[in-house]
């Protein structure tokens, strides 16, 4: 009877936990909706406080704008163009990076260290998404536009500078912009992987003059307060695409070997008419398809080239959309997207070597296919130990290279023996014949004899055969 009301009692316990786990995301203190936003993908050109290579418009930020969001100084806020702030936030294979353009009447950052919080500052936190008191379950960044910078939290409690966060900053008109770049292998409790979501906690503090007068935050309750939850990012597979645009291309941007008779295809813009909704631009040459006009109008959001692709060539091409009635002169244009075809050979692996015999164990057959002494173009050494050697053959000696599975040959590369001394010796072949078989028993020979060219007994030697 003891040992099962031991058990109930753990049953419920790990209930309850199981509950206080998962917290909603905070809400909007005055339209009460949930405080989230996609992170979508997509890489800065550099990190230099110069927002033109974000597509903002893409973008949902976290807006910090209205007085409820005040955590202290509402007597001192004269309103968003004194203190105020929009939070961007993109990631991609290595980084989470986040453009922060902040409307601020007077600037002050007359703290340093630990202690630049005390100023005009931002604030960042990466947090898991419990509901919990205290510093554990989360990561506290700061940095400001005198792009000093500081972490207070990292999950263990320790306060320090952060040499791997990348920031610059600019000065506007009414404010200032912060650019900054963080490696979330930094960040290594959070799962950052697609669909994932993290806890996100954007702060503003500002001063005109002193200490700080003025603490803005997503929630409205104090930077660091966790106890009813952040708000939350969704790590995104999408890119940063304005939604008016194509996206989603196929084959993806920058992919290689892709098949000579490819089929475009892409995701049309939400706006895009279902008669002639897109026009297709297709060539050789980035500012051939970027400045084209015109282009060929399609109904469905797919394309086929009117001949198959050259082997190995790098092409482009854009998606223009354009809105169903009444506005259908509109033409939204898409991005350059690029591409290259599948080359005319590849190197066959899985390729096994025997010989008639080897001179010494160290220069067997195996050195002729798996690369030794060759550098990355392909330039062969001198070394005797990177090469095969044949031991005394009278009646010629012999090769055999077995494939794992028949292939079509496109070409062979013969680097000859290339030792010090070739050009006095001679070590290498000559006089070849090449036979083929597809069962390792039956051979047919491939024309007539083969001279194979010599090698110069020099470094750097390329293929000649």
């Amino acid at each position: 009877m003891s040992a099962k009301k031991w058990l109930l009692v753990g049953i419920f316990t790990l209930l309850s936990l199981s509950l206080a786990i998962a917290a909603p995301p905070a809400v909007h203190p005055t339209t009460g909706k949930p405080l989230v936003i996609d992170c979508l993908r997509g890489t800065p050109d550099a990190i230099d406080g110069d927002l033109s290579d974000w597509n903002l418009a893409a973008m949902t930020p976290a807006v910090l704008v209205t007085q409820e969001q005040l955590n202290e100084g509402q007597a001192s806020w004269d309103g968003p163009g004194d203190c105020s702030g929009e939070f961007y936030l993109l990631w991609d294979d290595e980084n989470i990076y986040i453009a922060v353009v902040v409307k601020d009447d007077k600037l002050s950052m007359n703290k340093s260290g630990g202690n630049i919080w005390n100023a005009d500052c931002i604030e960042i936190f990466f947090s898991t998404t419990n509901a919990v008191g205290g510093h554990a379950e989360h990561y506290q960044y700061g940095f400001n536009a005198n792009e000093q910078k500081w972490l207070w939290d990292d999950m263990e409690g320790a306060g320090r500078a952060v040499d791997y966060l990348q920031i610059a900053s600019s000065i506007t008109a009414d404010g200032y912009i912060c650019e900054v770049s963080i490696p979330y292998g930094e960040i290594t409790p959070l799962d950052w992987s697609v669909g994932n979501v993290i806890g996100f906690h954007p702060v503003i503090d500002d001063t005109d003059n002193g200490d700080r007068e003025i603490q803005m935050t997503w929630t409205s309750r104090a930077a660091h307060d966790q106890s009813l939850g952040f708000g939350h990012i969704f790590l995104s597979s999408d890119a940063a695409i304005e939604k008016e645009l194509s996206n989603n291309p196929s084959p993806a941007n920058g992919a290689e070997d892709v098949p000579r008779d490819v089929v475009f295809s892409w995701e049309p813009g939400e706006f895009a008419a279902p008669t002639n909704g897109h026009k297709v631009y297709f060539g050789e040459s980035f500012n051939d398809v970027n400045d084209a006009t015109g282009g060929v109008a399609q109904d469905a959001n797919s394309y086929t080239p009117a001949q198959r692709l050259d082997f190995g060539t790098t092409y482009y091409w854009r998606i223009d959309e354009v809105n169903a009635p009444p506005t259908s002169q509109i033409e939204f244009k898409g991005e350059v997207w690029s591409f290259t075809t599948e080359p005319i050979a590849y190197p066959v692996e899985n390729i096994t070597a025997t010989a008639s015999s080897t001179h010494q164990a160290d220069a067997g057959p195996e050195n002729s296919i798996n690369g030794l002494g060759l550098d990355a173009n392909d330039l062969h050494s001198i070394e005797p130990a990177d090469m095969w050697l044949s031991g005394d053959e009278p009646n010629g000696a012999w090769i055999e290279y077995e494939l794992d599975k028949v292939h079509k040959l496109h070409e062979m590369w013969v680097w000859n023996h290339n030792g010090m001394l070739e050009s006095v010796l001679g070590f290498g072949f000559k006089d070849v014949t090449i036979e083929y078989s597809t069962n390792g028993t039956d051979y047919t020979t491939l024309g007539t004899t083969h001279e194979f060219a010599r090698a110069p007994g020099t470094v750097d030697y390329a293929h000649n055969t």
